[in-house]
């Protein structure tokens, strides 16, 4: 555990760093709801990249196994509503999507159970909470965390090639670098590995974020749906952008 000699230091980063950290958490499980109520409302997926979704409840569902394992309400507090959200999210996107993102869909939620229950099993059952429990359900966590953390950079191509940042969520970008940054410093303070660890990738990956936007200033919304038109090469990709513009 990190040197703290007094009080204040440690109520400041025992309990209000890790306090805002479950704000800002908060903050970013809710962020996608005006997309998926725009999902709802035109009955189609539209312009909602909507793989983010099921990460969300893979990495919920983690922490939540994870925050119970070292029983910390920091930890498993905010995964609780973080999951439930996931999963409407998630359910709302896939009665209006393809084929493709079902299939998707399924493999991310199969896959991610069966590890999270695995390592939970082994680390409830047979290990009982001891030895190397923590380590099999951290790295677990670790891995998740990683994927849900760099799902934003999937627009870095598009970003560079059209040298628009745009694509990019700056509002979410925001909440993101914070609650990666909070949970960072939490993590040097209780001297947990396994939630520093990851956090300081996602503030790395916010810095990337933040530079694509130096770097390219954000255009006009009507120059960059003329490019998207462009790219899509017709009509039918101008319609489907004017009807999901709302993002």
């Amino acid at each position: 555990m990190a040197d703290c000699d007094t009080d204040q230091c440690r109520l400041l980063l025992h309990h209000v760093v890790p306090g805002i950290g479950v704000l800002t958490a908060l903050w970013i499980f809710v962020a996608p709801l005006a997309s998926v109520r725009g999902i709802q409302d035109s009955q189609s997926i539209g312009a909602v990249n909507p793989l983010p979704f099921p990460m969300i409840v893979a990495n919920c569902l983690c922490w939540l196994v994870y925050g119970l394992l070292v029983q910390d309400p920091y930890v498993f507090g905010p995964n609780i509503a973080g999951y439930q959200l996931g999963l409407y999210y998630t359910l709302t996107a896939y009665n209006h999507a393809d084929a493709a993102f079902r299939s998707r869909v399924l493999t991310i939620l199969v896959a991610s159970s069966l590890l999270v229950f695995s390592g939970g099993f082994i680390s409830f059952i047979v290990l009982h909470g001891q030895g190397d429990a923590r380590t099999i359900m951290g790295s677990i966590c670790v891995v998740i965390l990683a994927v849900f953390y760099s799902a934003p950079l999937s627009t870095v191509r598009q970003v560079i090639k059209r040298r628009d940042s745009s694509p990019i969520d700056l509002t979410l970008a925001i909440a993101s670098i914070a609650n990666s940054s909070l949970w960072t410093v939490y993590g040097f303070a209780v001297g947990d590995g396994f939630i520093w660890g990851p956090n300081l990738l996602g503030v790395v990956f916010g810095a990337v974020q933040f530079g694509l936007m130096a770097i390219f200033p954000r255009r006009s919304s009507t120059l960059a749906r003329l490019d998207a038109v462009s790219a899509g090469g017709g009509r039918g990709e101008e319609a489907r952008l004017t009807s999901t513009d709302s993002d």
